[in-house]
């Protein structure tokens, strides 16, 4: 008998077997199981985050943002994060200066997160063109990736 059928409401159970399918690419059969740890612990932070990732991987932007939303308003000491994910959604969704914003509020709260940096800098040389900020960012962003604290959170 497996943990999930012993278990079937185990919070950290199922977010590790939606972790394991987001990791197979299975992003359907991780969504149930995300969307299920989200109604056992409706505070958890995580299990939005979570949801909200698989959402975007199924190009379902609007339930993403709404995941996304909810994981900053739970866990406001991991935002940086949130904020990351929250701009790309935003940047899919055609909302350009949304996604330039929750990137620079992504940095706001951990200037050493060089993920935003990568992205403000495709978004300066490919959306608004701004040839100053795209050098900025992408030279930030080479810089942060050399060191282990600037690669993601």
């Amino acid at each position: 008998m497996t943990m999930l059928e012993k278990f079937p409401y185990h919070y950290i159970t199922l977010l590790n077997t939606g972790t394991a399918y987001s990791g197979l690419h299975d992003y359907q059969k991780a969504q149930q199981y995300f969307a299920k740890a989200v109604q056992v612990v409706p505070i958890a932070g995580a299990a939005h985050g979570q949801l909200g990732k698989t959402y975007w991987q199924l190009k379902e932007y609007p339930k993403a943002f709404k995941e996304f939303n909810e994981a900053i308003r739970l866990e406001p000491e991991k935002k940086s994060a949130y904020l990351y994910n929250l701009g790309l959604v935003e940047r899919e969704m055609g909302q350009v200066n949304e996604a330039i914003a929750s990137f620079e509020q992504a940095l706001a709260a951990d200037r050493r997160f060089a993920l935003p940096h990568k992205e403000l800098a495709m978004i300066y040389l490919q959306l608004k063109p701004d040839q100053t900020r795209a050098s900025h960012h992408a030279r930030v962003f080479q810089e942060l990736s050399q060191t282990p604290a600037g690669t993601g959170q």
